[in-house]
């Protein structure tokens, strides 16, 4: 599979197009960790408020004891702890939801983003560069095909616009349709260079 031009122009074109949705991914994928990280944050808040329930729960349960060894009033004294010891209880599981929700948004919230952004960029690629890579591919292997240029050739008259086919052959057409070799072979080259490729040079590789 062919996935840069031979020519440099179009080969930097699409490294600089590669490197820039690169790019694009890297500092939305950050961006993402950093709303998450910021979001996870706040579930410090909730962290807070459960450890500050426990607390309390303890201290009002040890006050409740401590009441309940009051002689004769000891119960009485005991009960107003104990509702105070469950309202701890409330605010202890209240933090926890709390913390667990927001970090799992913040988890989420950051998937999202640096999932779609990825999802973007591979798009914006392929919608970039597939056309190219499928016309490239076959244009390459059409080369190294026995009367691969007459296929070429044909490509370009299909594709080409009029002037580029009367500056390779007055009657491009017909030229075609009678096989002169120079013609064909000009079309074909102009197809190669539609496409930003060139013709492998005996001995040295094509990519």
């Amino acid at each position: 599979m062919t996935l840069y031009s031979n020519t440099p122009t179009r080969r930097t074109i699409q490294i600089v197009i590669d490197v820039l949705l690169l790019v694009w991914s890297v500092v939305l994928c950050w961006l993402a960790w950093t709303v998450g990280a910021r979001m996870r944050d706040l579930a410090d808040a909730g962290r807070q408020m459960r450890d500050g329930g426990s607390t309390f729960d303890e201290q009002m349960r040890t006050l409740a004891q401590k009441a309940s060894d009051i002689p004769l009033v000891g119960s009485s004294l005991q009960e107003p702890f104990q509702s105070a010891a469950g309202a701890g209880i409330s605010v202890r599981d209240a933090g926890q939801t709390f913390a667990v929700n927001i970090d799992r948004l913040g988890w989420l919230l950051a998937a999202t983003i640096a999932l779609s952004s990825i999802f973007v960029a591979v798009m914006l690629w392929l919608g970039l560069r597939l056309p190219w890579v499928r016309r490239a591919s076959v244009a390459k292997r059409r080369m190294q095909m026995p009367g691969g240029d007459t296929l070429l050739a044909w490509d370009a008259l299909e594709s080409s616009k009029p002037a580029s086919l009367l500056a390779v052959h007055p009657d491009p057409v017909g030229a075609w349709q009678h096989a002169d070799p120079t013609a064909v072979r000009g079309l074909a080259d102009l197809r190669l260079a539609q496409l930003g490729l060139r013709r492998a040079v005996p001995g040295v590789s094509a990519d």
